[in-house]
């Protein structure tokens, strides 16, 4: 499952390259404290872009945990929503409350 997520990413990024350049400033955000599963697939995605040469810069992974997602995930929209080469780590739980609207206000539709 995870290695289909990486290769999800990995060719998103790929199609995308070739119409932009890559973010200045890449970032995964894993919405929890670090040593945990959300931590581990921030860093898979910054090892997997910089090996596959999707990045130059090192991606940050910034640590903002709080309800299984939802505290990162309110805050990139409300604070930063259009910044872009910024990913958030999710998990099944994270979509499953994002879908019966335990993140809020905001819904799918507010993300790219």
């Amino acid at each position: 499952m995870l290695n289909k997520t990486l290769i999800a990413i990995a060719a998103t990024l790929a199609l995308g390259s070739a119409h932009a350049a890559a973010p200045e400033k890449p970032e995964c955000i894993a919405p929890a404290t670090p040593g945990g599963g959300f931590d581990l697939t921030c860093k898979l995605v910054q090892g997997g872009l910089q090996n596959g040469k999707f990045i130059e810069a090192p991606m940050r992974v910034t640590y903002m945990p709080g309800g299984i997602g939802a505290v990162a995930y309110n805050t990139l929209i409300a604070q930063r929503p259009d910044e872009g080469g910024t990913i958030v780590a999710f998990s099944g739980g994270s979509r499953l409350n994002l879908a019966i609207g335990k993140f809020g206000r905001y819904t799918v539709d507010d993300v790219k």
